[in-house]
């Protein structure tokens, strides 16, 4: 099972195929424009692990974390705030 993970500009995508050829699929159907950051594509492990999957179809060290309570729709700052400044 593969699955996809995209931050799109109206909100996260997270959907799972059987394929990698067919999470590839999803992913080409945005346009970069449309995309916050880069579209990831998981594989699930026979031992429950989820890892990030390169274009070869090999995983990689990069472990999902399936909590979705961890993560955040809201872009985070390029500039940390100065509460010295007005």
């Amino acid at each position: 099972m593969f699955i996809v993970e995209i931050i799109t500009r109206t909100g996260r995508i997270c959907e799972r195929f059987r394929s990698f050829a067919r999470a590839k699929r999803r992913i080409d159907q945005f346009q970069d424009k449309d995309l916050v950051g880069i579209p990831f594509i998981y594989q699930e492990l026979p031992d429950g692990s989820q890892r990030l999957v390169r274009e070869d179809g090999k995983p990689l060290q990069w472990h999902r974390h399936p909590d979705e309570s961890l993560a955040s729709d809201e872009p985070l700052p390029l500039v940390e705030p100065n509460p010295e400044k007005p």
